[in-house]
């Protein structure tokens, strides 16, 4: 009999990956996630590694390199966990009530989920951008709480966020840094005051800095959205940083063979 159950909350916990769209609620409200297993695992027998993914500011799931870091992840057997943020892409928010600590809530919700996952043997994090800062601060503050992440692969993490709402300039839009407006556009999305005060008040490098586990750091040498001394700075501070620069890469990571290769050489071949 204690098979038997036990086959039936594997089998039910298969169905509910199967369908891809997993009931996660964070900080606004039901988030839209994508679960995906490695092809030929069996849930009831296997277990893998995990993988969450987060996208950059005012991006989606679905947006450049984040699908692209899904499949590379999938064909080296883990399973991944792809999300929009509270107010992104298909979630519910509005984006005028995002800021970086509701993302962190969201990805602490996501996270929450996966260790969930009866197959799910490990858990690491893998981000873009503002995405990026945002699975290092998460990454340290589970590890202040005892709670297990296996690594960290972070692609041009934006700690210059800080810095740009200190100076009250956002990826060519300028506002009073001191009395920000109520909202701002930035490329047709727009974010509200809090965003900008809050983001004034965060330590990315401390925080990520709790963080004791092995860490990557990929930047573009030819990033203009996130100067590649960011990304420097992260392997400075993190004692288990590594930093990988692309030549001539840009922000996206539209090349995705040198991206391939580099990744390659983090997690193997």
């Amino acid at each position: 009999m204690k098979r038997l159950l036990t086959a039936l909350f594997l089998l039910l916990a298969f169905f509910r990956c199967a369908g891809r769209e997993p009931v996660v609620r964070g900080a606004l409200g039901e988030l839209s996630v994508e679960l995906s297993l490695p092809a030929g695992f069996n849930p009831q027998t296997d277990s893998c590694r995990l993988c969450i993914i987060m996208h950059g500011f005012w991006a989606n799931k679905n947006y450049a390199p984040i699908p692209h870091l899904a499949r590379f992840y999938r064909k080296r057997g883990f399973a991944t966990l792809r999300f929009d943020f509270g107010g992104c892409g298909k979630s519910e928010g509005a984006s005028t009530d995002m800021t970086v600590e509701t993302e962190i809530a969201d990805a602490r919700a996501i996270y929450d989920y996966a260790r969930s996952l009866p197959f799910v043997s490990g858990i690491s994090f893998a981000g873009h951008s503002q995405g990026a800062m945002v699975a290092g601060i998460l990454a340290g503050r589970l590890e202040a709480e005892g709670l297990p992440v296996e690594s960290l692969t972070l692609l041009a993490p934006a700690a210059v966020i800080p810095d740009y709402a200190r100076a009250g300039q956002f990826f060519g839009v300028t506002c009073d840094p001191v009395s920000p407006p109520e909202s701002v556009s930035i490329y047709g999305y727009r974010i509200g005051r809090k965003y900008i005060l809050e983001a004034q008040q965060l330590r990315p490098y401390e925080e990520t800095a709790l963080y004791s586990g092995p860490v990557s750091i990929i930047h573009g040498t030819a990033d203009t959205v996130v100067p590649v001394e960011y990304g420097m700075r992260y392997a400075e501070v993190l004692s288990g940083g590594t930093f990988c620069p692309i030549p001539g890469e840009t922000h996206f990571f539209l090349s995705a063979c040198k991206l391939d290769r580099v990744l390659s050489g983090i997690l193997g071949k």
